[in-house]
C-alpha cells in the first residue's frame, strides 16, 4: 500500500525548517521520501491546504488535491505532504473527510503526523509573527480571546486554535485516531533535532552522519521590530497616526507574566488531560516568567491605546 504523511503543523513549531529539509533534495532526504510538487508554494504544499479551507489564496493552477492522489501513487517511496495551513482543515470537516476518503480509495494509507507548542511560548510567538500579515488587536484582546474561546481568529478568518483536542478532533474523525501521531514541540531545540525527531516518528530514521543541515527559519522578532510592523499596517490605513514612544532594540518579545502562565493553566487543564488520555501526548512545561507586568506588555499596551487596536 502507498504511504502518505500528512505533516499540519502547527503554527510556529518548526514547519518551515522541515519543509526546508523535505523539499532539500539532498541525497539523504530523497532517498526516504518523496515530496509532491502539487500544490507547493515555496516549501510547502500550502495551496492543497488552502483548497481544503476553502482560502482566497487558494489558485488550481498551482496543484489541486486531485493532483495529488496520483502523484502519490506514481512514486514508489513514502510521501511527506506539509503544511502548516492544513491545521486550518479542522474547522472544514466535510472537505478533510472527502480528503481522507479519496486518499483511502486510491489505496493510499495516510498518517497525520503534528506538533503542538506549549501554549503560553506559542501566544507570544504566534503574536509577533501575526504582526506580519497585517492589522492586529492588542496584546491584552489577543489573550482575552484565546482565553475565552480557547483560539484567537484574526482578521483573515484564520483560526488558530489553543484547545487542542478540537484542533485534533476532525482530523482524527477522518484519518481514524489510530492515525494521529501528536508529538511536542521542544523550543529549545535545534532544527536539525526537529528533523531527527520526525523522521524517527514516521520510522525512516537517519543514520548518524546524514542530518541534513538547515538554519531557523522564520524566528521570532524582536519587540521593536513587531511594534513597527504594527505601525507600518496602521499607517497604511491612516499615515497620520501619531508615533508610539522609541522602543529599544533587540529587545526580545518576551510579554507574558507568572499570571498569564496560572491562567492559562487553569483554562486548558481539561484540554491537557485530553491531549495526555487520547494521545498520550504531555506538552513542554512553560519556561518561569516574572512575577508582575513585564515591561515588554506595558509597551504593547501603551501601543494599543496610542492606535485604538481594541
Amino acid at each position: 500500500m502507498t504511504r502518505c504523511f500528512l505533516h499540519i503543523g502547527t503554527h510556529k513549531t518548526g514547519t518551515c525548517a522541515l519543509q526546508a529539509v523535505f523539499a532539500s533534495g539532498e541525497a539523504a532526504v530523497a532517498r526516504r521520501i518523496a515530496y509532491p510538487a502539487a500544490g507547493r508554494i515555496l516549501d510547502g504544499q500550502h495551496n492543497l491546504a488552502w483548497e481544503l479551507s476553502e482560502d482566497e489564496r487558494f489558485d488550481p493552477s498551482l496543484g489541486t488535491l486531485a493532483d495529488l492522489i496520483p502523484e502519490i501513487g506514481a512514486d514508489p517511496r513514502p510521501s511527506v505532504v506539509s503544511s502548516e495551513d492544513f491545521e486550518y482543515a479542522h474547522a472544514h470537516p466535510e472537505a478533510l473527510g472527502a480528503f481522507a476518503a479519496a486518499l483511502r480509495a486510491a489505496g493510499v494509507e495516510t498518517r497525520v503526523i503534528v506538533y503542538l507548542r506549549e501554549r503560553v511560548s506559542y501566544a507570544e510567538s504566534l503574536y509577533a509573527e501575526l504582526t506580519r500579515h497585517g492589522r492586529i488587536v492588542g496584546f491584552g484582546s489577543f489573550l482575552d480571546q484565546i482565553v475565552r474561546d480557547g483560539a484567537f481568529v484574526d482578521h483573515h478568518g484564520w483560526i488558530f486554535r489553543f484547545d487542542y483536542a478540537a484542533l485534533l478532533a476532525p482530523f482524527a474523525a477522518a484519518f481514524g485516531p489510530e492515525a494521529l501521531t501528536v508529538r511536542p514541540y521542544v523550543s529549545g531545540h535545534s532544527p536539525q533535532a526537529l528533523t531527527v525527531d520526525f523522521f524517527d516518528v514516521i520510522g525512516l530514521p537517519f543514520g548518524a552522519h546524514e542530518v541534513p543541515t538547515t538554519g531557523t527559519v522564520n524566528p521570532r522578532c524582536t519587540l521593536d521590530q513587531a511594534v513597527a510592523r504594527i505601525e507600518w499596517w496602521q499607517r497604511k490605513l491612516d499615515p497620520d497616526v501619531p508615533r508610539p514612544a522609541p522602543v529599544p532594540t533587540g529587545m526580545p518579545f518576551a510579554v507574558l507574566d507568572a499570571s498569564d502562565v496560572a491562567r492559562f493553566a487553569e483554562r486548558f487543564a481539561d484540554d491537557d488531560v485530553a491531549l495526555a488520555s487520547t494521545y498520550d501526548m504531555r506538552l513542554e512545561p512553560p519556561a518561569p516568567r516574572p512575577t508582575g507586568r513585564t515591561e515588554q506588555r506595558a509597551i504593547l499596551d501603551d501601543v494599543a491605546r496610542l492606535w485604538e487596536l481594541g
